[in-house]
């Protein structure tokens, strides 16, 4: 999907969403919505990229999960 396919989907959810609640949101509120939906796709789309650089990070258990999340935050 491009970003023009996101764009059409995205302005047909919430003419949907206003139209089912009979709620207008302030343009403001939905922008915040659309960087914090970016967040999300980078972040989903690191742990693709990293699982297939870093294949072994899989096969690591939750406490060295956490603390390879650790030293990474540290640099």
């Amino acid at each position: 999907m491009g970003l023009a396919e996101s764009e059409t989907i995205l302005t047909a959810v919430i003419k949907n969403l206003e139209k089912l609640t009979g709620v207008k949101i302030a343009r403001q509120k939905i922008d915040e919505a659309m960087k914090e939906a970016i967040h999300i796709s980078i972040h989903e789309l690191a742990h693709m990229y990293l699982e297939q650089a870093l294949p072994w990070l899989s096969n690591l258990d939750e406490k060295s999960r956490i603390f390879v999340n650790v030293l990474q935050e540290s640099r």
